[in-house]
């Protein structure tokens, strides 16, 4: 603890005041010392490669619908290839039941 005067003649100018410098270094040090030992990034496992070869040819990958709604017309594909709204479903009816996992 630390004690001031404001310097006034009839010594009632003594307060006291909490130095925090201390604490403040103690508080770094302790940072400094438990900061190298956390461990760092999150626990996280890549999926592993198919082993069946040729598994995106026969329809194992992910089906990407996109429909887009612009000013004059909604436009609709299935894996990048431009369809036609009637045809969406029996193109998704027959892509669908060849996949082996859902």
């Amino acid at each position: 603890m630390a004690f001031s005067t404001t310097g006034s003649a009839r010594g009632d100018g003594l307060f006291s005041e909490i130095n925090v410098t201390p604490l403040i270094d103690v508080l770094l040090i302790i940072f400094m010392a438990i900061v190298p030992v956390m461990p760092h990034g999150l626990n996280s496992e890549l999926p592993a490669k198919s082993t069946k070869p040729g598994a995106q040819a026969m329809g194992d990958g992910p089906v990407l619908v996109r429909v887009e709604d612009d000013e004059t017309a909604v436009k609709y594909s299935v894996d990048g290839v431009g369809i036609e709204k009637v045809e969406l479903e029996p193109r998704l009816s027959e892509m669908l039941p060849r996949r082996s996992t859902r």
